[in-house]
């Protein structure tokens, strides 16, 4: 009996946090999209502009690749 309890558990452990990810998931959407796009036959969706600022520059602080991260954000959003 214990033993089906715990597999229950971790089942259920394992599906909350499931759940938990996909609503994690912010999609940006414009609010008109589909009446602005209904005319065109291709829409380019551009990546956003990230700055990575800090109050206190970390250790070993590179701006090279602060840039390199701020790039692959604005890819990844």
């Amino acid at each position: 009996m214990k033993k089906y309890l715990l597999i229950l558990l971790v089942i259920l452990g394992i599906t909350s946090k499931t759940n938990a990810q996909e609503s994690a998931k912010q999609i940006f959407e414009s609010p008109d999209l589909k009446s602005k796009t209904a005319e065109h036959k291709l829409v380019a969706i551009l990546p956003f502009n990230v700055s990575i600022t800090y109050r206190k520059q970390p250790k070993n602080f590179s701006v090279e690749a602060n840039k390199e991260q701020e790039k692959s954000m604005s890819n990844s959003i």
